[in-house]
């Protein structure tokens, strides 16, 4: 099941490739034939009942929200149809909220439903909840499992009030007449879907956006960075490294975004508000929401950056429109693969009799347990999937793998005994020991 959607299944591969196949069919073309239409969509098993929560329209809600859905949450890129024929393809105006028909195939049809207040064909009956539920738990108003591309595992990282915004905003937006059909997927892919979502454990508080680092990571996250930017795939050569081939029927590659020379090692505020102010002069591809990221401030767009400069750095470099060769750092075939290589870690010499300290279980919310072990005088690490590779020490009490996509490290507590480990990526995630 793709619980966490930053970690792709077969079922998450499948719609994302099918996604991009036919994108911006101009959906009021379909209206009349698929009016009567019936689809099998299974409603989530995972779910909570709705509330009779109301958002207070006000005037720094209003403004708030417009700003977070045309700009990082890029809500109208798939909740409209786009002008296919100016770079980026940029949503239609007139259109926005209005919904799309996202990509269709004999068997599949993926839709950026109605969202604008159209009490008709959109969203104009549903309550404050019903936005917020689909949001944040992938659930959507008639209780459906949400399916990619809304990327609601993001979004749930949206603060309380910042939710507010967005669905005070979105309900205000002129209403659009737009007739779409249901989704339609496989049985197989809908019974997968069907427990993908998850309600929220708790309020999610607003982080100090004064702080522009805090400001930085709070936006990588709502904008879904890790999901488009890390290879899932095959070989993942580390997280924000790029590699992902998830679109246009792998005809182009996410690009790495650390702050490794292959990626955006060197880049100044300057140059990465540029490209996305411009999309790189207009050549940045449609499937990086540049058109909606340009809406964003200078300060925010600068706060990104110094988030991402802030990764553990990945070497990898990916360039689209050169010959598609191997890569045996992502084990893919994409434009500058065939100079990639893996890069040997530099070890540094330690005692291992210190790894019996480390040996142990620690709990991950969010994903399967991490296990330690030591066996033959090496420190082995579980991958997802149960799999154990080597840890290599290359500073005082810090570790890496080649294998293993976190750099990591351990903490004691005040009796000196290993209590946490420490995963390094855009923030520090602490994983409690088992005790």
């Amino acid at each position: 099941m793709i619980k966490n959607l930053k970690y792709p299944s077969i079922l998450a591969i499948a719609l994302l490739l099918s996604l991009m196949t036919n994108s911006c069919v101009k959906s009021r073309q379909h209206e009349e034939k698929y009016q009567d239409e019936s689809d099998t969509v299974f409603l989530a098993t995972n779910t909570r009942p709705l509330t009779d929560i109301k958002f207070e329209p006000t005037a720094e809600r209003l403004k708030r929200g417009e700003y977070l859905a045309n700009g990082i949450l890029a809500c109208f890129n798939c909740h409209s149809e786009r002008d296919t024929t100016k770079a980026g393809f940029p949503p239609i105006e007139s259109m926005k909220g209005g919904g799309a028909i996202l990509s269709e195939t004999p068997t599949e049809r993926m839709v950026g439903p109605n969202i604008s207040p159209d009490e008709e064909t959109g969203g104009g009956t549903w309550t404050d909840d019903m936005f917020a539920r689909a949001i944040r738990e992938g659930i959507g108003h008639d209780g459906r499992a949400l399916s990619l591309p809304m990327y609601w595992d993001s979004f749930s990282e949206l603060s309380d009030e910042d939710l507010a915004s967005v669905v005070v905003y979105v309900k205000s937006i002129r209403p659009v007449k737009n007739r779409l059909p249901k989704r339609r997927l496989t049985i197989e892919m809908e019974k997968e879907l069907q427990g993908s979502s998850s309600p929220l454990a708790g309020p999610v508080k607003q982080p100090n956006l004064d702080d522009m680092l805090t400001r930085g990571r709070y936006l990588v996250k709502i904008g879904n960075c890790l999901g488009c930017h890390t290879g899932f795939y095959k070989r993942n050569p580390g997280r924000y490294g790029g590699g992902n081939n998830s679109f246009y029927n792998k005809k182009i590659f996410s690009p790495n975004i650390t702050p490794d020379p292959t990626g955006l090692g060197g880049w100044t505020p300057e140059i990465f508000i540029n490209v996305i102010r411009t999309g790189r002069g207009g050549t940045l591809h449609e499937t990086m929401p540049w058109v909606s990221y340009r809406n964003m401030t200078d300060e925010d767009l600068a706060a990104i950056l110094m988030a991402l400069q802030k990764l553990p750095p990945v070497n990898h470099k990916v360039i689209n429109g050169q010959e598609e060769t191997y890569c045996e750092v992502c084990e893919q075939n994409h434009g500058y693969g065939k100079y990639n290589k893996i890069v040997p870690l530099k070890a540094i010499a330690v005692d291992p009799s210190t790894f019996r300290d480390y040996v142990g279980t620690y709990v991950n919310p969010h994903g399967p347990d991490v296990k330690i072990k030591t066996e033959n005088g090496k420190l082995l690490v579980s991958k997802r999937g149960g799999n154990y590779v080597e840890l290599v020490a290359v500073a005082d009490n810090r570790f890496q793998s080649l294998e293993y996509v976190f750099p990591i490290s351990f903490r004691r507590d005040g009796t000196g005994k290993v209590n946490q480990m420490v995963r390094y990526s855009l923030e520090e995630e602490i994983l409690d020991k088992k005790q």
